[in-house]
């Protein structure tokens, strides 16, 4: 469990492959084990959005069930809720998400990933404002943390939410500096590009993530992530730049 840990936060999907195999040994041991439930029920959600897996319901089900699981057998563990926040939102549950959320926060109000996590939901829910104060809480906690970029990548999609698109590109750029394999941030750093008139950067962008992800088309982002009046800006861009439809 504690070699599958930093796997599953890397948000790869070689390293999420070796993350559930590692998982899997875990509750071969221990079929009760909340904290590798827990991230196993993760581990699914991320292929579910990222697109790696041909089956995405399937894969947002499974994540669901785990973390259910997970949930019945631990309620007072800070980073299991964190993570369970984390798998949740990812499946699109957002309300149950927010109370495991919320949970992890008052029982530790120094988990910096539950602020992390906390200010993601928010740009789901398309809440700006407490959005950036829960990434500027996570960095506070932790200014030195590895993945960090996620956070600056929160914050360029925050500023997306609001349509305020040079200062998403500013930010998703710092964060794809500090992690440039961070491919899925390039979803929303070409629709901010297109949206802020940049053509010709947003076609670029484009390039890079389809060389990234040959497969992806418009419809598989739409079948991978949350429907929203959000979606639907972040799809037209992704059109502009020149993902086809599939």
């Amino acid at each position: 469990m504690l070699r599958a840990f930093p796997l599953v936060w890397s948000l790869d999907k070689d390293q999420n492959e070796t993350a559930r195999s590692l998982l899997a040994q875990a509750l071969a041991h221990d079929v009760d084990y909340p904290f590798a439930l827990s991230l196993l029920a993760w581990c699914h959600a991320q292929r579910a959005v990222y697109g790696w897996t041909d089956a995405p319901g399937r894969d947002r089900d499974e994540a669901l069930r785990l973390a259910q699981r997970a949930a019945s057998l631990s309620h007072d563990d800070p980073m299991v809720l964190a993570i369970l926040g984390a798998a949740h939102s990812f499946a699109r549950d957002f309300d149950v998400a927010e109370t495991h959320l919320e949970r992890a926060r008052s029982l530790d109000p120094n988990s910096a990933w539950a602020w992390l996590r906390s200010g993601w939901l928010d740009v789901y829910r398309e809440r700006s404002a407490s959005a950036l104060g829960h990434f500027a809480r996570f960095r506070r906690l932790s200014p030195l943390d590895p993945i960090a970029y996620m956070a600056d990548v929160g914050v360029g999609a925050a500023h997306f939410v609001d349509g305020r698109y040079d200062d998403a590109i500013t930010w998703i750029q710092r964060g794809l500096s500090q992690q440039p394999d961070a491919s899925w941030a390039l979803r929303w750093l070409v629709s901010a590009y297109v949206h802020a008139g940049r053509l010709d950067e947003a076609r670029r962008a484009c390039l890079r993530l389809r060389e990234s992800h040959p497969d992806l088309t418009l419809a598989k982002v739409r079948d991978t992530w949350w429907p929203s009046a959000i979606m639907a800006r972040i799809l037209s861009g992704l059109r502009d730049a020149g993902l086809p439809e599939g």
